[in-house]
């Protein structure tokens, strides 16, 4: 949680659903982090689906 205000995402404004990776899988928002570990969050990409 606490690295989601370093994220840039206004979380009261939301456009779209959040993607949270921890070292390339889908992470929790309560998880917790280690040295080392990498962490992507941002907005997630519908045009996929």
């Amino acid at each position: 949680m606490d690295l989601l205000e370093y994220s840039g995402l206004d979380f009261d404004r939301l456009e779209r659903p959040v993607l949270l990776k921890v070292n390339g899988r889908e992470g929790l928002f309560q998880q917790v982090i280690s040295s080392g570990d990498e962490v992507e969050i941002h907005y997630e990409d519908l045009e996929k689906e």
